[in-house]
């Protein structure tokens, strides 16, 4: 009798709870969507849930305290909900496996006169970084990935993607599903798709891969470009080498650069021919506001509720009319790090844009909002 009385309070107690914070406890609304990630702290990843399901947040409004508001499911308020428990270091697992691909980057070759081993370098990362939609060089992008549809002796590479582990790739949920199907291999170690000599050496071969399994994230619905990112999962393990080693991934919401590097195959112009040669294009970083403003009930039902900046980032080039294309959809966008040597960092997924080369910056999902999901997966 006890369990049903507090059962059928329930949703009074919440609705003298919404009361309150529609009185007295509500701030600036985040513009963010249940499922969102809304704050880090050494507790770990605040998440964006509906008051009801979030006990703390509860128990923060009966003692007086103010909460930070997401957004509203129908009448109920979501709010920015502290996790249950703490958990392991967000992103350590990921950071862990950076320092060790990093040292993919040597290979032990023998010396010159045979008797020992030399640790050769062979990183091929151009300096200086100034490259606005020109051709890339031969292992400068090592983790790039193209996305092949079809029969094995037809295929169409028609989405980009990164290696992030020794059995995955990474890339955009709309990758998913093409015209010509599901994606069902992955080419790695390339950079021009027309030639199997890609470097002055003649060394460089690139290898295919098949997908055995395909992981969209659980909230991505189509059309919507909300959550677009995937996993993929190659049919065997990949051996790192000079022409093929993954790219660390971006834990923290926040970075120095101003700048960022979009690498694709894709269109060089709207409805154009997409290149043969890896293209490497440096983008500026979009503040959210002007991202926001650029696509303010502009794109339907792809962004119904505008930029989310917890999931979702722009950059581009207006003035030069660079940007990411057709063709780069899933591709990454990366900054340099210092430390590892020569690695990349993945800040972003190339999801989509108004116009290739437009007026409006290309939007791309934010990595690091993503981490916990993408280590429980390819790092459990």
């Amino acid at each position: 009798m006890l369990l049903e009385s507090v059962s059928a309070m329930l949703p009074r107690v919440l609705v003298c709870l919404c009361v309150c914070w529609s009185i007295g406890a509500a701030q600036q609304r985040l513009d963010l969507y249940e499922g969102d990630i809304c704050k880090q702290t050494q507790l770990g990843l605040w998440t964006c849930k509906p008051i009801r399901d979030c006990p703390k947040a509860i128990d923060a409004l009966r003692n007086g305290k103010k909460l930070q508001q997401c957004n509203f499911a129908g009448s109920q308020p979501v709010v920015c909900c502290e996790p249950s428990q703490r958990p392991t270091e967000i992103g350590a697992k990921s950071k862990q496996m950076c320092e060790k691909y990093g040292e993919s980057v040597y290979i032990n070759v023998p010396d010159f006169l045979g008797n020992g081993i030399t640790r050769l370098d062979t990183c091929a990362v151009v300096e200086p970084l100034i490259t606005n939609g020109k051709n890339s060089e031969s292992r400068e992008y090592p983790h790039m990935a193209l996305i092949g549809y079809g029969n094995k002796d037809e295929i169409s590479w028609l989405c980009g993607g990164s290696l992030i582990s020794e059995r995955y790739i990474l890339s955009a949920a709309h990758c998913s599903q093409s015209s010509k199907g599901v994606p069902k291999w992955a080419r790695l170690g390339d950079f021009n798709v027309k030639s199997t000599m890609d470097d002055s050496a003649g060394l460089a071969q690139s290898e295919e891969y098949e997908i055995i399994e395909r992981i969209n994230h659980p909230q991505y619905r189509s059309p919507s470009v909300y959550n677009d990112i995937a996993l993929y999962k190659l049919g065997k393990t990949v051996q790192f080498n000079e022409y093929i080693r993954p790219i660390c991934l971006q834990t923290e919401h926040q970075f120095p650069n101003t700048y960022a590097i979009a690498t694709g195959w894709g269109r060089t112009e709207w409805g154009g021919k997409g290149s043969d040669i890896l293209q490497k294009a440096n983008l500026t970083i979009t503040p959210r506001r002007q991202c926001s403003d650029a696509y303010r009930g502009a794109v339907g039902e792809k962004l119904s509720n505008g930029i989310r900046d917890a999931s979702q980032m722009c950059a581009g080039d207006i003035e030069n009319g660079k940007d990411t294309c057709q063709g780069d959809s899933g591709g990454p966008l990366q900054i340099r790090m210092k430390k590892p040597y020569c690695m990349y960092s993945q800040i972003g997924i190339t999801s989509f844009g108004a116009k290739c080369g437009g007026n409006k910056p290309g939007v791309y999902t934010r990595v690091s909002n993503f981490i916990p999901w993408i280590e429980s997966i390819v790092w459990p």
